[in-house]
């Protein structure tokens, strides 16, 4: 008489399991793996089927598969204590592969796919019960991180010394947030605002040059206007004052206020303005002069 249980009862192709085992044995992989599927097909809840599909996954070299199926195993289906036990020692013997072939790849400087494999060992022993991480795991992750993060500074570096500051920028802030979101594995970005701090250096020496040039023809108010740009710049970064600034600033800066009184006096005088009109635009000048003067140095 057949006792009451909430389990599937074992019936049908799941009886052939040994049978199946048997050809595994005898070295006709594909048949099992296709009696195994077939199994699995009848009954996806069960287990030890699903458990011989990611050991043979595993050893032809299939391990996105071999994981998944035993990720299926711990977190959909219901197995016995000895497939658990086995199915995590199982995704520890993966975690360990991942991690050979990570540094296996970051040897033949193929460091993309070294990251990916650390990444997945380091995702399997944070995800899973019964699966450890280990110091080796952190120090091959620190590295490769570490390379990564080195190959954003070089072409920030190289698009630096090419003058292309945009896309240097642009790098930078990539390699700030890199380092973010591996924290644990690069402990900071000095490095980055450094030279993040270099570019915009850059920037405003070459706004200084463009007032320089501005003033050289003659065009006061655009060398002026430059270093309005300028000294927005030098507040925000903290940067080194351009030894230029303060000459531009008071030639361009004076023969400007000058311009701008006489043709504010000039047009009053030709359309008859109203002494208040007039008064306006003598505070507009005054306030400009203010400005001028309080420019950083």
């Amino acid at each position: 008489r057949r006792r009451h249980t909430r389990y599937p009862l074992v019936t049908g192709v799941q009886t052939c399991a040994l049978p199946i085992l048997d050809l595994k044995s005898r070295g006709r992989n594909q048949q099992a793996y296709d009696a195994f599927m077939i199994s699995i097909r009848e009954n996806p809840i069960f287990a030890p089927a699903m458990y011989q599909l990611a050991l043979m996954d595993f050893d032809e070299g299939r391990f996105g598969e071999s994981e998944c199926r035993a990720r299926t195993i711990l977190e959909e289906l219901r197995p016995d204590p000895d497939i658990v036990r086995m199915t995590q020692n199982h995704l520890a013997r993966l975690s360990q592969t991942y991690t050979q072939l990570g540094e296996e790849k970051l040897s033949a400087g193929k460091l993309e796919d070294a990251l990916d494999y650390l990444k997945r060992a380091f995702n399997l022993c944070t995800t899973m019960p019964g699966v450890a991480c280990d110091d080796k795991l952190s120090k091959d992750l620190s590295t490769a991180h570490g390379m990564k993060y080195k190959q954003f500074l070089d072409q920030a570096k190289q698009l630096f010394q090419q003058s292309d500051l945009d896309g240097a920028e642009h790098i930078i802030s990539l390699a700030v947030a890199y380092q973010q979101a591996n924290r644990k594995f690069i402990l900071s970005s000095a490095d980055a605002v450094e030279m993040r701090k270099a570019i915009k250096q850059k920037r405003y020496g070459l706004m200084v040059d463009d007032a320089v040039k501005l003033q050289s023809d003659g065009n006061d108010e655009g060398a002026v206007n430059r270093l309005i740009l300028a000294a927005a710049l030098l507040q925000q970064e903290g940067l080194n004052v351009d030894s230029r600034y303060n000459s531009i600033l008071r030639e361009s800066g004076k023969r400007l206020f000058i311009q701008k009184a006489k043709s504010a006096k000039q047009s009053a005088r030709d359309n008859n303005l109203k002494q208040a009109r007039l008064d306006r635009k003598s505070t507009r000048l005054n306030s400009s002069h203010e400005w001028i003067s309080r420019m950083p140095s």
